[in-house]
């Protein structure tokens, strides 16, 4: 009697004992919360970073340092815009690795890994190059992204990885599209030139524009010195135009320096021009409505009779 209940309790033990192990023992696929404690698939010193190379839907954009600031380099030269340089940096900066989603190849597509949607990423660090990164699509959540490594076929969520930082639809949407920027009271003359006339306009010297000995409207001139402020074109065009170019309008910026505009009808049906700065190699697209705005006739400067 006592012998069958000495088994009795070593049989309880014993499944007791597989019971513990089965609860306590890692089962299953890892994920990083689970034992992986990856963060992120290379060390990564935002400070550092001085190229970005990416590829999406078949087309090349490299984006490197250039002393202080960032220029694309590739496909072509250009300053870029500044603020999307910087998301890019703190994404790269802040991102973490959360949780691993699939193995499973099968799944690649529902994730983003396919020729629509991904994106490969390669980052530089003081002129060495560091790791790729493969960037599927967004998240579920806020500031989530499903991304991979080259190396592996395992599928991560990332968090505080913001796609847009990287994905770009046009190219000219990482272009700065800031030309120039003229202090208000710096312009001490506009020259307008055009087919049916040419006039300037001439600032005294308490800052009042006239043309001639005739006082102009200073909401006018207030409304074209504003726009001078901060002189943005619409759009960029990756051509050049014949040295005898004969433009439709000019301006003529006498301010600290001199800034000549120019602008030529290259699509009658939208009324879209090119515009050529005297100081810059690119060619800006920009249409009628745009020139509009500072280019006058010499009517619009005094009130209507």
């Amino acid at each position: 009697m006592k012998d069958k209940k000495i088994y009795l309790l070593a049989g309880i033990f014993i499944v007791l004992v597989v019971i513990a192990y089965l609860i306590t023992s890692e089962r299953g696929p890892k994920t990083s919360s689970e034992g992986n404690k990856k963060e992120k698939f290379f060390e990564i010193d935002s400070a550092k970073i001085d190229k970005l190379e990416l590829e999406y839907r078949g087309k090349k954009i490299v984006l490197a340092k250039a002393g202080l600031d960032w220029k694309m380099i590739e496909p072509v030269e250009y300053s870029l815009n500044t603020q999307f340089v910087g998301m890019a940096l703190s994404t790269l900066k802040n991102y973490r690795i959360s949780s691993t989603l699939s193995e499973n190849q099968a799944n690649f597509d529902k994730f983003g890994f396919n020729d629509t949607n991904i994106v490969k990423l390669n980052v530089y660090q003081d002129g060495s190059f560091s790791g790729t990164i493969i960037i599927g699509k967004e998240g579920m959540g806020p500031s989530q992204t499903y991304v991979k490594s080259p190396e592996e076929n395992v599928i991560y969520l990332a968090d505080e990885f913001l796609r847009n930082s990287f994905v770009k639809e046009r190219l000219n949407d990482w272009r700065d599209k800031l030309i120039f920027s003229i202090p208000k009271n710096s312009v001490k003359s506009i020259e307008y030139i055009s087919p049916g006339e040419t006039f300037v306009i001439q600032a005294d010297t308490t800052g009042k524009y006239s043309i001639g000995k005739d006082s102009v409207l200073s909401s006018v001139v207030d409304g074209i010195l504003n726009l001078f402020n901060n002189f943005n074109t619409q759009e960029f065009k990756d051509t050049t135009l014949a040295a005898d170019t004969k433009f439709d309008y000019s301006v003529i910026i006498n301010a600290d320096r001199v800034i000549r505009i120019d602008a030529v009808k290259y699509d009658t049906s939208s009324n879209r021009y090119f515009m050529k700065i005297s100081d810059r190699k690119q060619i800006f697209d920009v249409d009628d409505y745009f020139l509009k705005n500072f280019v006058k006739q010499k009517k619009e400067f005094f009130p209507p009779k």
